[in-house]
């Protein structure tokens, strides 16, 4: 029941992403149209397609920590300012400031880009995050 349950809910109104992963420096790790219903959230297809995939990872909806064994790290430097390295994600081109089950998919042809970047901490203020420039 479960199963039907599950194939009824991804089948009714599916619809194929674009999906990457992208790991240190760019290397593309993971690329294709994914089909998934809409709306639904990018932490939810996140997951369901990784799993899908049979992708190492470790995280939830709310948030993923490693995808193929890339683990976020941070390292200091002697002046106290660091550079924190971990996932982040982008949907449509736009970095959100959500938490990826609370960023909705709306947009059947939508593209969804999770890549490794790093956080600056420079001066005792955060002055990127996700490789971007903090205002």
């Amino acid at each position: 029941m479960k199963i039907l349950l599950l194939i009824l809910f991804w089948t009714v109104q599916a619809s194929a992403i674009e999906f990457k992963v992208l790991g240190a420096g760019g290397q593309l790790l993971l690329e294709g149209d994914r089909d998934v219903p809409t709306p639904v959230s990018v932490g939810d297809a996140t997951v369901f397609i990784l799993q899908t995939e049979g992708v190492p990872f470790e995280g939830s909806a709310a948030g993923i920590s490693s995808i193929f064994a890339l683990f976020p790290k941070t390292d200091v430097n002697s002046n106290g300012d660091l550079d924190a390295f971990g996932w982040c994600y982008s949907i449509d081109g736009v970095i959100p400031s959500a938490m990826p089950d609370q960023e909705i998919i709306t947009n059947k042809n939508s593209s969804v880009v999770w890549f490794y970047s790093d956080s600056k901490y420079v001066g005792g203020k955060w002055t990127s995050q996700c490789g971007e420039a903090s205002n």
